[in-house]
């Protein structure tokens, strides 16, 4: 019982951790946008900040950069 606790509270917490980690990408694009910063620019920003692969900067910026 005791460990089935700690399991569902590293479970929780790992979401956590993921969900604040995609607000955090999300919100810096938003503001780079605002700052004028280009696409390019934006995304060579946001994968160096969030270590990210070309592949997953491209789903983000997909996602949340605003045309």
């Amino acid at each position: 019982m005791k460990q089935d606790r700690q399991e569902a509270r590293a479970e929780g917490k790992v979401e956590g951790q993921t969900e604040e980690r995609e607000q955090g990408i999300r919100k810096m694009i938003e503001l780079c946008q605002e700052l004028a910063m280009t696409r390019e620019d934006t995304a060579s920003k946001v994968a160096g900040k969030y270590q990210l692969e070309p592949k997953d900067i491209s789903v983000y910026m997909e996602q949340y950069w605003n045309d």
